[in-house]
């Protein structure tokens, strides 16, 4: 499962380079045509250039700002699929004492009850020593 997950991050790593390549590719092609489209008229083309460079601007800024946004979030799921795990083991321990404690105190009990039957039989066994003591009348 762990080397499913590292081919996954490499592939989207390829994936990821493969996009910003393209991206890159996209907005040069588009300021060379725009260089190519409006060598005359200077004013022209940096007035387009000056509104698109904001555009790309942003568009940059989202994709780069996406990826720690991924990495933080993927972060935050595995602390709290431990912390869930945790949890789980904690409750599976609790449920565990509190069986064991019942089991406990229903030991106490049968240990109360035997005790109980020793006692008896003590007596008892006491009882016939006393009778085979005692005197026979002959």
């Amino acid at each position: 499962m762990v080397e499913e997950s590292k081919e996954g991050s490499r592939l989207s790593g390829i994936s990821e380079y493969l996009q910003f390549i393209f991206a890159m590719t996209v907005v040069v092609a588009f300021f060379l045509l725009l260089g190519l489209h409006f060598p005359a008229d200077a004013q022209m083309g940096q007035t387009i250039f000056t509104g698109f460079i904001a555009w790309i601007g942003a568009i940059v800024g989202f994709y780069f700002g996406q990826k720690p946004v991924k990495d933080i979030t993927n972060r935050l799921e595995e602390q709290i699929e431990k912390t869930t795990d945790k949890r789980t083991r904690a409750n599976e321990s609790l449920d565990l004492n509190v069986m064991l404690q019942e089991m406990n105190e229903g030991l106490k009990g049968e240990n109360v009850k035997l005790k109980g039957l020793v006692e008896n039989l003590t007596s008892s066994y006491e009882e016939v020593l006393d009778i085979m003591e005692e005197p026979t009348g002959e």
